[in-house]
């Protein structure tokens, strides 16, 4: 069994942070977009309590189990607290458990005192057994990964201040998944008004250190710091500054645009991604830090009757595609080209290319010349959708016939699990900050998005969940890291399930008054600061 126990350094309003979030999302902008918030110009943060930042589209909803897009995790993360944050390194630190025990079916946390609901009633273990719980059974995207195929039975004693996850077979990434947004624990409130929980008016469900205060869809979003809030995650490289009273979101959809108000100042911090990220990098105003926010590949509707049910044809696309190309026109060059479809922050990632198909778009013809494909790919996916324009392009240079579907992300994310007969082949981007193999392979493994699960592609693969299961039970690193790489052969060389193509090239950055990290390499709103 592993123990940790970190006691809990008392209130400190000037060192906090947050994790990441794990998903199904990747993060560029596309479009054009203005900035009408008025802090201190140009010249720094002067005397304000506020931080003006950007999403990329309209949150779906405010209720962290039905998270599916990007920008519903950044703001989920704000609103809701998890058990425990991810420091660099993959470590672990409080958030609202002070401390947790694991084996290899058994976590139990020891919930803090002194949490509070937004209401101000205090955050007891039946409270948080209850909301995980509910985690379990909603989250289609999460729910899996973080406690196995199979539903744990969780359970809070108050009185002893524990809560226990009782899990249904042996599942290592528990604490990963427990540290997500969408694992943000929900009060009793949530429970008894659903839709208000949805809409982001319930106060009173809130854990986190703020709440949604005003929202204007496809203008802004305003959120407000909550009073006396000093849960704040303590990293081994602390957090400067101070948390804002007020957190400003305007909807933003062109890296230039977001660029530009960075440099100009009606921006405070934002995330970049594309070829904006070395003029950022050279304005001398401006305090960066690149991370890749996202690892891009295809994926397939393998549904049966589809046409990528056929695994020539899946390889047949595989071998139309340019990694270089690709990422050329969704970075202009700067992302790393990918040889797994787990980020480098994975550990057993591939970095064998022995592993992928050849390009050779003669072989690829032979398959899909006269064919309809229909492409689904964001917006956010490089320039206006750059990166889905190339692919798209390469497939009809075999001489298929392609429609492609480059939709904002929320109907990108939206079109992709809820209308499988929408689309055939899919261009994704995969944030996984929980930094986990299990985190990924449920997107085109295990139970279908339309029984319930993660899995695009409607393939169940039982022997790629096998190597999962085996997985999970090896506490042998270097066997699990075995397991994996012969599940990665067998996903992107054998049967051609994904087809890794590049990071995601991105950048925090803050202007002068300002900070903006990113714990773990990943990317979350309130490690925003304002600097004295």
């Amino acid at each position: 069994m592993t123990r940790n126990a970190v006691t809990p350094r008392g209130p400190r309003i000037t060192t906090r942070g947050l994790v990441a979030l794990s998903a199904v999302t990747a993060l560029a902008f596309t479009g054009c977009t203005t900035a009408s918030n008025s802090n201190t110009g140009a010249g720094g943060a002067g005397s304000t309590d506020t931080i003006r930042s950007i999403l990329t589209t309209d949150p779906l909803g405010f209720s962290p189990w039905e998270a599916s897009g990007f920008d519903d995790y950044l703001v989920n993360g704000l609103m809701f607290a998890p058990l425990v944050y991810k420091d660099d390194g993959n470590s672990f630190i409080p958030g609202l458990a002070s401390e947790w025990e694991t084996s290899s079916e058994r976590v139990e946390f020891t919930i803090r005192d002194d949490a509070t609901c937004g209401d101000g009633s205090p955050v007891t273990p039946s409270i948080v057994a209850a909301s995980l719980t509910e985690f379990q059974k909603t989250s289609n995207v999460f729910g899996g990964p973080t406690f196995g195929p199979a539903a744990p039975t969780i359970s809070g004693d108050d009185a002893a201040g524990v809560v226990t996850v009782e899990l249904a077979q042996p599942w290592s990434d528990v604490l990963s998944g427990v540290s997500l947004p969408s694992a943000g624990i929900v009060c009793s409130a949530g429970f008894d008004d659903p839709d208000a929980l949805v809409a982001g008016t319930l106060d009173a469900a809130v854990t986190g250190p703020y709440t949604l205060t005003e929202k204007q869809p496809g203008v802004k979003y305003e959120f407000t710091l909550r009073e006396g809030y000093n849960l704040w995650p303590e990293y081994a490289e602390p957090l400067t500054g101070t948390p804002a009273q007020t957190m400003v979101y305007t909807i933003a959809t062109s890296s230039s645009a977001v660029a530009n108000e960075l440099i100009t100042g009606t921006l405070d911090a934002s995330l970049i991604s594309g070829k904006d990220i070395e003029r950022l990098e050279a304005d001398a105003s401006l305090t960066t830090e690149r991370l890749p926010s996202a690892n891009m590949f295809v994926i397939f509707n393998e549904r049966e009757g589809s046409l990528f049910a056929d695994i020539d044809k899946r390889r047949a696309v595989a071998q139309a595609l340019d990694r270089e190309a690709f990422n050329q026109a969704t970075n202009g060059g700067l992302g790393d080209l990918a040889a797994s479809y787990a980020l480098p922050a994975v550990p057993c990632f591939n970095t064998d290319e022995a592993l992928l198909v050849e390009t050779d778009p003669t072989a690829a013809a032979a398959q899909l010349a006269g064919l309809k494909i229909r492409l689904l790919g964001s917006q956010n996916f490089g320039p206006n959708g750059a990166g889905n324009t190339y692919i798209a392009d390469a497939l009809r240079e075999t001489g298929a016939e392609v429609e492609l579907l480059n939709l904002d992300n929320a109907s990108w994310a939206e079109t992709g699990q809820l209308k499988p007969e929408a689309w055939d082949v899919a261009v994704f981007g995969n944030i996984n900050a929980s930094a986990t193999m299990s985190g990924v392979m449920g997107l085109f493994s295990g139970a279908p998005t339309e029984d319930g699960g993660a899995n695009w592609t409607g393939n169940p693969d039982e022997r790629a969940q096998q190597y999962l299961r085996d997985a999970m039970a090896e506490p042998d690193e270097t066997k699990r890291c075995d397991i994996y790489q012969e599940a990665q052969r067998y996903a992107m060389t054998e049967q051609v399930r994904a087809v890794p193509l590049s990071t995601l090239a991105s950048l925090v950055a803050a202007r002068d008054g300002f900070s903006f990290r990113a714990p773990n390499k990943s990317n979350m709103n309130y490690a925003m600061r304002i600097e004295d």
